[in-house]
């Protein structure tokens, strides 16, 4: 997280983390941010994007689905800040990251606020 340097930011995705490892638990491999949060090139109306990387199958993250959906909503009321939180499954971004361009820049240019 050291790439960041707005500590009103660090603060709310640290909680953010946080947030998350609760509703993940053990499952919780990773939390990443991405976007042009990551990259240093936001304006006013940049959304932030999270990835959550998540021990299970597909279909295992559905049954995250709503308390994601819970976290997204309450962090984004909280701070008056747009979140786009993702759950993907830590079996497929390893598989894919180096092939998909959409795992790529995130491994590439995200910034890691959480790993297991």
């Amino acid at each position: 997280m050291e790439k960041l340097q707005d500590i009103e930011l660090k603060k709310i995705l640290t909680e953010l983390a946080d947030m998350l490892q609760k509703v993940y638990q053990e499952k919780l491999k990773a939390v990443i941010l991405y976007g042009s949060v990551a990259r240093g090139t936001a304006t006013d109306e940049s959304d932030i994007d999270i990835m959550v990387l998540v021990d299970g199958t597909d279909q295992e993250l559905r049954m995250f689905e709503d308390k994601l959906s819970d976290v997204s909503t309450d962090i984004s009321i909280k701070y008056f800040k747009v979140f786009s939180i993702i759950d993907v499954s830590y079996q497929e971004y390893m598989t894919w990251m180096t092939i998909s361009p959409f795992y790529r820049n995130v491994s590439e240019e995200g910034v890691v606020l959480y790993a297991a």
